[in-house]
C-alpha cells in the first residue's frame, strides 16, 4: 500500500495476483449538497444544533407558516440523527427505535417493529448510504440471523427480522423511487422473497390472511387483545396489520421482479397481493360499521370481527389495499366518538368499552396517542387523498388538520419532543420513561411533511409529481433542496410573490434553475431527466466496536468514574442534546494532558480520523489543542501530513483529519485541557477505503466472529465477489501482530466469477508466550482489478483467542456480552444459561452491560474484582429485583448445581441471597422492585469462607467452600483482562465475563485481574 511504510509491526503474508503496488485513492469526502437554490435561511433553523454542517450536507429544508410544525420538522431530523449507528465495517449503518434499549432487541440494539418508518424517512437524506445499509442489516446482515422461539421475542418467529410485522419490500422500494437507484434493490430481490416467505406459517389458506399476534405487531393491550383471555399478548388474529404490510411487499416484490425480467416471479406477487386484498375486503370489512377489523383466529368458528374500531382499521390505505368504495371509514378520524382528540388521533375509538382501559400502566395501544399509529394514519390519509377516487369524508384540510394536531402533540414543556405514546386529551406524555423513551423514533414526521403536505410524491421513472395538501389559507410554504433521483428539488409557493421576492404563484427549481411556474397552487409533474447516482461511498470505520468484545479497543490515560472508554466506540454520536452517557471524558483528571485512542490489535490502514467531541457548557469544554499520534511499534509518533478541517477542536460537533495513508495498531489523541475544565469525545472514527466489491471471511471462526489460535492453526480466507463482473487477479494478504507468524498454504485463482467465491489458506502461529485466553487480532486484504479494471482493495478485521492448552482447566463457563444481542451464554454442560440484556444506566457509578439469569427476569451485573490487602479475592456484583419469581441460578461448574456460585433471589423469603452449595446467606435487608443491591463475597483463604456484603453491610450467615470440589479455592465472576497492558487500557467496566472455578495465583491476579489505577 502506498503512503507511509512501518516496519517492525507485523508479520505480514501476501500472495501475489497483481504485479503492481496498490496505490492509494482519493478518500472521499462526505456528501455534500449540490448547487441548489439558497432561498431559506438554513443557518438560522439549525440554531442550537450540534453538528450543522451535517444537516447543510443531507436535509431538505423547510418554510412552514406554522411554527410548531417547522419546529418540530428540524427537531425530527435532530432524533433521526441520533439513532443512526454505525455497527461494524462489514455491516454499516442502522436505525434504533431507542437511544438506549433492552433485551428483547435484536444485534446493536435494533428492533424490526419500525424500521419501515425509519427507511421511508431516511429516504430524504441525500446521503443513500444510511438507508440501503439498514435494509441490508435486516435482509443479508446481524437482524437476519436467528433468534430463540421464545416468549420474550416471539414464540411464532425464529429470526429478529420477524420478531416483529414489518413492511420491508414496500419502503424499500419506497426508498428506491426516492433515490432513482433500483440496482441495490434488484440485487436484494431473492432476500426480499426469502423475507416475505418467513411470514409463511401463519398463513391460512383457507381464509387467504395471515395470522398475527398483537404484542409482536408492536400493539399489546389493544382493544381487541381485551376480547382474549390475555389482554397482554392478544391472542392470535386475523389483522389489518401484517396482512396490510403483505399486500405492499407483494407488490413492491412483482414491481422488483418485473423490472430484471423475472415476469414468472412478477406475476406470482401480483395475484398474492391480489389475493390479499380480497381476502381483506371478505373477513376484515365489516360492511354495516363500515371500517376494517381484527378477528381472533381460535374458538371462532363464526368469523366475528372485534368489537371495537382501532386505528389499524386504517392501514390497507396505506399500502393501497382498501377498496374505494370504502373511503367512508375516514368520517371515524373526524368523529369526536370515534378518533378524533385534541392530541390524536386515539388508538380505539371512544365508543369501546376497552377505551382507555388501564391506560394508566404502561403499554396500552386502547386509546393513547401513538406516534407510530399516528403516522401510519396520515400517510394511509395522504394516500387517500391523492390516489383514490375523490370522496366526501375528508378533504385536504383535514390533512394539514390532522398533521398541525400531531405535530402539537410531539412537544413538552414548549419544546419539540417525541416519547412513546401521548394522552389524546391533555398536553402531556404518558408513557416517557426516563432515559428511555427520549427522542423515541418509532414513526414519521419529516415524510409526513414532505411526501404529505408539500406533496412530493416519488415516481419510479423520471419525474416527479407534486400533489401539495397545504392548507389553503396558507399565503407561502417552501421546501429547499431536495434530494431527488440526485437532483436538487425546490418548491415554492408565495401567494403575492413578496415573502420570498421570486414572484407571485407556485415556482418549482431543478438544480437550482426554474424549470415550472404557475399563478395557482396545483397538482403538477416536472422532468427531472436522468438519475445522477452518487459514486458508492467505500469507507469503513474500522475503530467501531459496540459489542465491546477483542479489538479494536479504547486506550486511555484516564478516565473519570462515571464514564466508560468503550463509549466512544459504540457507534453512536450524540451530544449534550442527548440526556443518556455515550462519551468518554477526563473530567477530574489530575493530568494536564490526556490521551484517548483505540489499539486496533493488528495492523490496520488509517488516513481518515473523525472524533466528535462533547461540550457539556460547564467542566467539559472544547480542548485548547490536541495532537494525533500512531504507534510506531515501539513509539508513539505524530502523524505527518494532517490537514484537519476545522482550525480549533470543537465541542459538539465533529473533528476531522486527514493524511496520506499509513499502516499501524494503534492511533490516539493528545489533548490539551481547556483553561478550568477537562475534555469529552463522544464518538472516535477511523474511516479507510474497502470496496464492496468483494466480501472476507476468515475461518474457523464461531458464532461471536472470534478464531481461537492453538499454538498452530489453520486458517482459510474466502473472498466472494459480489458484483456482476469479475474480480481479476486477486491478492491476498494478512497482516498479524508482532510476534506472530503466518505461512500461506495455498493461493487464489486468477479470477472470481460474479457472485462466486475462492479462498486462500494459511498456517497462523501464536507467540509461545501468548497467554491464554488472551484476546488478539488480524487484518486480512485482498487487492484485486474489480468492474471497469480499476484496482480496488476490501480489508477484513478478525478477531482471535489463544486457545487454553490441553490439559488446563479451562474456564466452567466464558462469554462476551454484547449489548442484548439475544444471544445466549451456555456453561461447559449447558445447563445453565446466562441470556444478555440492556445495560442499566440509571444504577449511579455502574456502567457495563447486564446478564439475564435463565432467563428469569433476574438481573446481575458484574463489577471490576478488587485484591484486597491480605491477597483475598473480593467478587462484586449487583442486582435488580424486577419481580418476585423461583431461585436463580448464575452459573455453575459443569451444569451441577452441588458446586458453584449463585446469585439469587428467593421468592418465600423475599430476600437476595448469595450462595454456594454449602449454603446460603440472605441479606437482612428486604429488597425493593426496581432498585439495585450491591452484593460483595469476600473469600478468607485461610478459613475457607465466603462473607455476604450488602450495600457494604456485612450480613450475619457465612458458609463454607464445597467440600470436594475438585478445584479449590475462590470462585468468581469477573473480567478477564488479557495481555497485561493496564497502562494503555482499563475501560472500568465488564465487558468480557469469564466464571472461574480454579486456584487463582499469584500470575492470575497480576496479569488477569488486575484492578483499576
Amino acid at each position: 500500500m502506498a503512503g507511509i511504510a512501518l516496519l517492525g509491526l507485523a508479520a505480514q503474508v501476501a500472495f501475489l495476483g497483481v504485479a503492481d503496488a496498490v496505490e492509494d485513492t482519493a478518500v472521499p469526502r462526505p456528501v455534500a449538497a449540490t448547487a441548489g437554490t439558497h432561498f431559506l435561511d438554513h443557518a438560522s433553523d439549525l440554531a442550537g444544533f450540534a453538528d450543522p454542517a451535517w444537516y447543510e450536507a443531507n436535509i431538505p429544508f423547510v418554510d412552514l407558516p406554522d411554527a410548531t410544525m417547522q419546529s418540530v420538522y428540524y427537531y425530527r431530523w435532530r432524533v433521526f440523527k441520533e439513532h443512526l449507528r454505525y455497527t461494524n465495517p462489514a455491516d454499516g449503518w442502522i436505525s434504533t427505535e431507542f437511544l438506549d434499549c433492552c433485551g428483547y432487541a435484536a444485534p446493536y440494539q435494533a428492533i424490526n417493529a419500525a424500521t419501515g418508518h425509519q427507511l421511508t424517512e431516511g429516504r430524504w437524506l441525500r446521503d443513500p448510504g444510511y438507508g440501503q445499509d439498514y435494509l441490508k442489516f435486516w435482509l443479508t446482515g446481524p437482524g437476519a440471523g436467528p433468534k430463540p422461539a421464545t416468549d420474550g421475542v416471539n414464540a411464532d418467529t425464529t429470526d429478529w427480522a420477524h420478531e416483529y410485522s414489518v413492511w420491508l419490500a414496500t419502503s424499500a422500494y419506497g426508498q428506491a423511487q426516492v433515490t432513482g437507484d433500483f440496482a441495490p434493490l434488484r440485487e436484494l430481490l431473492p432476500s426480499l422473497v426469502r423475507q416475505y416467505r418467513g411470514w409463511d406459517k401463519q398463513f391460512t389458506a383457507d381464509l387467504g390472511l395471515y395470522w398475527s399476534v398483537p404484542v409482536w405487531d408492536a400493539m399489546e393491550y389493544s382493544a381487541s387483545s381485551y376480547e382474549s383471555s390475555d389482554p397482554y399478548h392478544g391472542g392470535a388474529g386475523y389483522r389489518p396489520t401484517l396482512n396490510s404490510y403483505q399486500y405492499g411487499d407483494a407488490v413492491a416484490i412483482s414491481r422488483i421482479a418485473d423490472s430484471v425480467g423475472d415476469h414468472q416471479l412478477a406475476t406470482e406477487y401480483a395475484q398474492r397481493a391480489a389475493g390479499l386484498k380480497t381476502a381483506l375486503q371478505k373477513w376484515l370489512w365489516d360492511p354495516q360499521r363500515g371500517f376494517y377489523y381484527a378477528k381472533a383466529r381460535d374458538n371462532n368458528p363464526s368469523h366475528r370481527l372485534s368489537g371495537s374500531r382501532e386505528q389499524i382499521g386504517f392501514l390497507p390505505w396505506m399500502f393501497g389495499a382498501a377498496q374505494p368504495a370504502d373511503s367512508s371509514a375516514w368520517s371515524q378520524l373526524l368523529d369526536p366518538a370515534g378518533f378524533a382528540s385534541a392530541y390524536g388521533p386515539t388508538t380505539t375509538e371512544r365508543r369501546s368499552p376497552s377505551f382507555m382501559k388501564d391506560a394508566g400502566g404502561c403499554c396500552r395501544w386502547d386509546g393513547p396517542s401513538w406516534p407510530f399509529a399516528t403516522s401510519q394514519t396520515l400517510t394511509g390519509l395522504a394516500n387517500l387523498l391523492d390516489d383514490y377516487p375523490a370522496q366526501g369524508s375528508v378533504s385536504k384540510e383535514d390533512y394539514a388538520a390532522a398533521l398541525a394536531t400531531y405535530a402539537r402533540t410531539q412537544t413538552k414543556n414548549g419544546k419539540p419532543y417525541v416519547a412513546e405514546a401521548h394522552d389524546p386529551d391533555r398536553d402531556t406524555w404518558i408513557y416517557d420513561g426516563q432515559n428511555h423513551s427520549e427522542d423515541y423514533n418509532h414513526s414519521t414526521y419529516t415524510d409526513l411533511v414532505l411526501s404529505g403536505l408539500i406533496g412530493l410524491r416519488p415516481q419510479t421513472g423520471d419525474t416527479l409529481d407534486v400533489r401539495p395538501l397545504t392548507p389553503s389559507t396558507w399565503d407561502h410554504f417552501a421546501v429547499e433542496n431536495v434530494p431527488y433521483h440526485g437532483h436538487d428539488v425546490t418548491v415554492l409557493w408565495d401567494r403575492d410573490g413578496n415573502h420570498y421576492g421570486q414572484g407571485a404563484g407556485m415556482r418549482l427549481y431543478l438544480d437550482g434553475r426554474l424549470v415550472q411556474s404557475s399563478a395557482t397552487l396545483r397538482n403538477t409533474t416536472i422532468d427531472v431527466g436522468r438519475a445522477l447516482l452518487p459514486r458508492p461511498d467505500d469507507l469503513v470505520n474500522d475503530a467501531a466496536n459496540p459489542l465491546r468484545t477483542g479489538y479494536p479497543r479504547p486506550i486511555t490515560s484516564y478516565t473519570w468514574t462515571y464514564d466508560n472508554a468503550w463509549n466512544a466506540l459504540d457507534g453512536k454520536v450524540w451530544y449534550n442534546e442527548v440526556p443518556e452517557n455515550t462519551r468518554w471524558t477526563n473530567y477530574a483528571s489530575p493530568n494536564s494532558n490526556d490521551f484517548y485512542g483505540v489499539d486496533f490489535g493488528a495492523p490496520t490502514p488509517v488516513g481518515d480520523i473523525r472524533w466528535h467531541g462533547y461540550d457539556d457548557g460547564g467542566g467539559v469544554k472544547p480542548a485548547a489543542a490536541y495532537a494525533l499520534q500512531y504507534w510506531t511499534g515501539s513509539a508513539w509518533q505524530e502523524i505527518p501530513g494532517q490537514v484537519r478541517e476545522q482550525p480549533s477542536p470543537a465541542g459538539n460537533g465533529v473533528n476531522r483529519i486527514t493524511f496520506p495513508t499509513l499502516t499501524t495498531s494503534k492511533v490516539r489523541l493528545v489533548f490539551t485541557n481547556p483553561p478550568g475544565a477537562f475534555v469529552g469525545v463522544t464518538e472516535f472514527q477511523s474511516w479507510a477505503p474497502s470496496s464492496p466489491a468483494a466480501r472476507i471471511a476468515v475461518a474457523p471462526a464461531n458464532a461471536n466472529g472470534v478464531v481461537t489460535v492453538s499454538r498452530t492453526t489453520p486458517l482459510t480466507v474466502t473472498v466472494r465477489n459480489t458484483t456482476p463482473s469479475p474480480l481479476i487477479t486477486p491478492r491476498v494478504s494478512i497482516a498479524a501482530p508482532d510476534g506472530w507468524s503466518v505461512t500461506p498454504t495455498s493461493r487464489p485463482p486468477a479470477t472470481i466469477p460474479p457472485g462466486q467465491t475462492r479462498t486462500a489458506t494459511y498456517t497462523l502461529t501464536a507467540p509461545p508466550d501468548a497467554p491464554p485466553g488472551s484476546a488478539a487480532a488480524l487484518t486480512a486484504t485482498v487487492s484485486y482489478h474489480g468492474p471497469g479494471g480499476q484496482t480496488e482493495t476490501t480489508h477484513q478485521h478478525q478477531n482471535l483467542q489463544v486457545a487454553h492448552p490441553a490439559g488446563q482447566r479451562a474456564p466452567v463457563g466464558a462469554w462476551t456480552l454484547d449489548e442484548g444481542s439475544g444471544t445466549t451464554a451456555h456453561d461447559s454442560a449447558g445447563t445453565h444459561d446466562a441470556t444478555t440484556t440492556g445495560a442499566p444506566a440509571w444504577v449511579p457509578g455502574v456502567s457495563g452491560t447486564a446478564l439475564q439469569l435463565d432467563g428469569s427476569g433476574q438481573y446481575a451485573e458484574t463489577s471490576a474484582p478488587v485484591v484486597d490487602t491480605t491477597g483475598n479475592f473480593s467478587v462484586s456484583a449487583w442486582v435488580r429485583l424486577d419481580h418476585t419469581g423461583s431461585w436463580a441460578t448464575a452459573v455453575s461448574q459443569d451444569g451441577d448445581p452441588s458446586s458453584g456460585f449463585y446469585l439469587q433471589y428467593s421468592a418465600a423469603d423475599d430476600r437476595l441471597a448469595f450462595s454456594t452449595s454449602a449454603g446460603r446467606a440472605l441479606s437482612n435487608l428486604a429488597p425493593q422492585p426496581g432498585r439495585w443491591y450491591q452484593l460483595t463475597g469476600v473469600h478468607d483463604a485461610d478459613a475457607g469462607t465466603y462473607v455476604l456484603y450488602v450495600d457494604g453491610v456485612a450480613q450475619a450467615k457465612t458458609w463454607n467452600q464445597p467440600v470436594g470440589d475438585a478445584a479449590a479455592g475462590p470462585l468468581a465472576i469477573g473480567r478477564a483482562v488479557s495481555g497485561g497492558h493496564h497502562s494503555d487500557f482499563w475501560p472500568g467496566s465488564i465487558d468480557d465475563v469469564t466464571v472461574w472455578n480454579r486456584v487463582l495465583t499469584a500470575a492470575d491476579v497480576a496479569g488477569r485481574y488486575q484492578p483499576p489505577r
